[in-house]
């Protein structure tokens, strides 16, 4: 019997003088003993339970919590620790036992965090509930009510002292992993080995000058790819000021379609195309694989002795923009070997 109210008065001192219960040690017996000593068990591990907790308490995060960064898989810090105590007292439970659990929570993000996180995202409405915790997971957490601590469970109607909670700060080893946005990897070039221009070589049957069809070429190639830019340089006799309004245009029947146009006279004999894409014309109104395409020009007739030439010719794979027609940030990649590709060389005369 000594011993037993040794023990009472022990538990007794521990939390106080105003915890004391009017109870009369002597004369009862040893079943009405163990019953009070069963409640101050009880009254402790209590206690205990809130100090492991901090100051968060059901439906609310330390302020600690809400402000730190994102937190993921492998993460490691206090915040971690937080966010485990804070989940094992808001009905997402990392581990029943063991590290993790109420009271042995630890600074690592680990699988088992990330699944009581993500039970609790769906919980509260959080999406999505992949156990990430982000901006999205802290505004909720500090949506549902600043931290208050709780008040101590009474015994026999009297209030424990409150509990002074020690500021602790975070060791300055304590580290956060953010994830970042993955880097997109950008797409290999298309690699186009059998691209050619199948120029036509007519007979010129009349002498329009003010229409005349310079370089009429069909685009051939296995693979689907479309053109953005091409440059020709003028490599006949004719003077640059004698030659001017050149139309890209694509033949469909009998009917011309205009792409582009490159105004005034060849700059130091060249002359450039620049085609912007447009969804809502045929082929989004690029040169494409398959097509039928030819260069107009009008052209001021010679009255000299010398009757000049005039022809265009593609120099080199630098004079042409190749992309994957269904995707025109992807680049491709064309032979040398097919340069330069040279037009008809016509003789213009009266």
């Amino acid at each position: 019997m000594e011993k037993k109210l040794l023990s009472i008065i022990t538990v007794i001192s521990f939390f106080g003088a105003g915890m004391f219960l009017p109870m009369t040690a002597y004369g009862e017996t040893a079943a009405e003993l163990q019953v009070q000593i069963n409640a101050l068990l009880a009254q402790i591990q209590a206690l205990q339970a809130q100090l492991t907790a901090g100051t968060s308490t059901s439906g609310s995060a330390s302020a600690s919590l809400t402000s730190s960064g994102d937190l993921t898989l492998g993460s490691k810090g206090a915040a971690v620790k937080e966010l485990q105590m804070y989940l094992n007292a808001n009905g997402a439970q990392v581990s029943a036992s063991g590290a993790g659990s109420p009271g042995n929570e630890t600074s690592y993000f680990g699988p088992a965090t990330k699944a009581a996180l993500a039970k609790w995202q769906a919980a509260n409405g959080v999406s999505p509930a992949a156990g990430y915790f982000g901006p999205k997971t802290r505004a909720k957490m500090a949506s549902m009510g600043e931290t208050t601590p709780a008040p101590a469970p009474t015994m026999g109607g009297t209030t424990p002292a409150p509990i002074q909670e020690e500021i602790v700060s975070a060791p300055s080893d304590a580290t956060v992993t953010v994830s970042l946005p993955a880097v997109p990897t950008p797409l290999p070039k298309l690699i186009v080995n059998d691209l050619k221009f199948n120029v036509d070589f007519p007979f010129l049957r009349n002498k329009n000058y003010s229409l005349f069809n310079l370089f009429d070429f069909i685009v051939e190639s296995k693979e689907n790819i479309a053109i953005t830019r091409l440059r020709f340089k003028q490599t006949g006799t004719l003077d640059d000021g004698l030659i001017d309004n050149f139309r890209l245009v694509q033949v469909i029947g009998e009917n011309e379609t205009l792409l582009a146009t490159f105004t005034g006279n060849p700059m130091n004999k060249f002359i450039e195309f620049n085609l912007v894409p447009n969804e809502n014309k045929p082929n989004k109104g690029l040169v494409v694989s398959g097509g039928h395409y030819r260069v107009l020009t009008t052209i001021t007739v010679s009255y000299g002795a010398i009757k000049p030439t005039v022809s265009l010719s593609i120099e080199k794979p630098a004079d042409i923009s190749v992309f994957d027609f269904n995707d025109l940030g992807r680049a491709a990649d064309i032979p040398a070997s097919i340069f330069p590709i040279g037009g008809p060389i016509y003789t213009i005369s009266i």
